[in-house]
C-alpha cells in the first residue's frame, strides 16, 4: 500500500518513480539486532546505487524537525559527545554509501505543519504502523518522551533547535582551533593512519585532547566511534612512562605509541595494503616511498656535525653521479660497512650495535646505488661514499618523516 500510494503522487505530479525492492539476507547489518540499522543500509545501498548509475547530483530527504529532536534526546541518552549533540545535519556526504550528498531541507519544519500542508494540498499522508509501537527507542522517544516535554514547553522542539544551533556553533569553533593546534602537536596523516608528537600532546588540556582525538578520527575515516573511556585510556596512557603500548580500538583502529610519537592506524587498510617493494630515483628532490617522505640533492654546504652524529640524514662525496638510486627496506643477510667501522657487518648486528629500536628497523629506508648500500636511514653513511675534504660539493640524503621513528 506505502508502495501504491507513492506511485500515485509521482504520476500526479508527473515526475518518475523508481520501486525496488531489497533483502536483509546476506546484508552485512544481517546478524544485527537493531533492525532500523538493517533497513536503512538496505535503503541507502540501493539509493546510492541508483544515483551513482543515474548520475544523480544528491539525494532529498523529508526529515523534518521532530525527527532531529528524537536524534538529540536519542543521542543524549546514550551519552553521546558533542559531535552526536548535534542532532541531524542539513547536509552530509554519506562516504559509507558511494560519498551521495544528502540534502535535508524540512529539517527545521515541524511535523504538525507539514502534515497540515499535506492535507491543504489534498494529500493524506500514510503513517507506518510501525510508528505506534514502543518496541523501539524512538518510538518511546516520540510517543512518550516528547508530548510530556512539549506539556512543559509547548515550543519543545524550537528549543532542541536553539540547542543544537549552540552545540554546532561551539563544534565549528572548536574544530577551528583544533586544525590550528594539530600543527603545534606536529600532527602527520598517510595512507596508514595518523601520528603526533606524545610530549606536546601531554602539554595539552583534556577537553582539547579528546576533541582532537575525535575531530582526527572522524576527518580521516568519517566516523565517531571513539568512547569516553577510549579517550580517558589513550590519554592516561600518553601520560605514562610506558615507552610503547598498543590498544585495540572499534573499526579495527590501532592505536601504538613510541617514546615521543602516538600513531592511530587502520588495520584493515594495513592489512590490505600493498607496499611498494622499491622505489627508484633518478633526480633531485623529494619523493614518497609507501608513507616515508625522501629527499636528495647536491649541494656545496658541508657539516661536519652530520658525520659525526648521523641520524635522519646523510652526506657523502658529491663528485659521484649516484643516479639511479634504489630506496627498499632491509632484506636478511644485507652487509654495510658504515663509516666509523672497519669492516662491513651484518646490518641486524649494526642496528643492534647503534641501539637502533627493534619496533623501527623493518621500516628504515636503504639507499643503494650500483649495487652498494649507499646509506641507512637511522645509520651513518657508507665509509666507499666519504666526503672528500677536498670537494667543494656534497650529495644530501634525508629522512623528512623522521618522526615515525621517534
Amino acid at each position: 500500500k506505502d508502495s501504491k500510494f507513492i506511485e500515485n503522487l509521482s504520476n500526479s505530479l508527473n515526475m518518475p518513480i523508481i520501486i525496488k525492492n531489497g533483502s536483509m539476507e546476506g546484508n552485512e547489518y544481517s546478524k544485527s539486532s537493531n533492525v532500523e540499522n538493517k533497513l536503512r543500509h538496505i535503503r541507502y545501498k540501493l539509493i546510492s546505487d541508483e544515483i551513482i548509475d543515474k548520475k544523480i547530483n544528491g539525494l532529498l530527504t523529508a526529515h523534518h524537525l521532530n525527527d532531529h529532536a528524537e536524534t538529540f534526546l536519542m543521542k543524549i541518552s546514550r551519552g553521546a559527545g558533542l559531535d552526536g549533540m548535534e542532532g541531524i545535519s542539513p547536509y552530509i556526504k554519506q562516504q559509507e554509501f558511494n560519498n551521495i550528498e544528502i540534502y535535508r531541507p524540512l529539517l527545521e519544519i515541524p511535523k504538525k505543519s507539514l502534515y497540515k500542508l499535506c492535507l491543504e494540498m489534498n494529500v493524506f499522508p500514510r503513517e507506518d504502523k510501525t510508528n505506534i509501537s514502543n518496541k523501539f527507542s524512538r518510538n518511546r522517544i516520540r510517543n512518550n518522551i516528547i508530548p510530556e516535554f512539549e506539556k512543559i514547553n509547548t515550543n519543545f522542539l524550537d528549543s532542541i533547535k536553539r540547542v543544537t544551533d549552540l552545540i554546532v556553533s561551539t563544534n565549528n569553533y572548536h574544530k577551528e582551533d583544533t586544525i590550528n593546534t594539530l600543527s603545534t602537536i606536529n600532527f602527520m596523516e598517510d595512507k596508514f593512519g595518523l601520528c603526533f608528537n606524545r610530549e606536546l600532546f601531554n602539554s595539552l588540556n583534556n577537553f582539547n585532547k579528546k576533541f582532537i582525538l575525535n575531530f582526527m578520527v572522524k576527518s580521516k575515516w568519517n566516523i565517531n566511534i571513539l568512547e569516553n573511556k577510549h579517550l580517558n585510556y589513550i590519554i592516561e596512557k600518553s601520560k605514562s612512562s610506558k615507552r610503547n603500548f598498543s590498544l585495540d580500538l572499534p573499526r579495527p583502529l590501532i592505536l601504538t605509541a613510541t617514546n615521543s610519537t602516538l600513531f592511530i592506524k587502520d588495520l584493515n587498510h594495513i592489512n590490505n595494503l600493498e607496499l611498494d617493494d622499491e622505489l627508484f630515483i633518478n633526480n633531485e628532490g623529494e619523493f614518497t616511498f609507501n608513507s616515508l617522505k625522501l629527499t636528495n640533492y647536491y649541494s656545496s654546504n658541508f657539516s661536519e656535525k652530520v658525520i659525526k652524529d648521523i641520524y635522519w640524514s646523510a652526506q657523502v662525496n658529491g663528485d659521484i653521479n649516484y643516479y639511479p638510486i634504489k630506496v627498499r627496506f632491509p632484506e636478511y643477510g644485507d652487509k654495510y660497512h658504515v663509516y666509523g667501522e672497519k669492516t662491513s657487518k651484518n646490518l641486524s648486528k649494526l642496528f643492534i650495535e647503534k641501539k637502533i629500536p627493534k619496533e623501527w628497523r623493518k621500516d628504515l629506508p636503504i639507499f643503494e646505488t650500483k649495487g652498494k648500500i649507499l646509506w641507512v636511514a637511522g645509520l651513518p653513511p657508507a665509509k666507499w661514499a666519504k666526503v672528500d675534504p677536498k670537494s667543494n660539493k656534497v650529495f644530501n640524503l634525508k629522512l623528512l618523516t623522521n618522526n615515525l621513528f621517534k
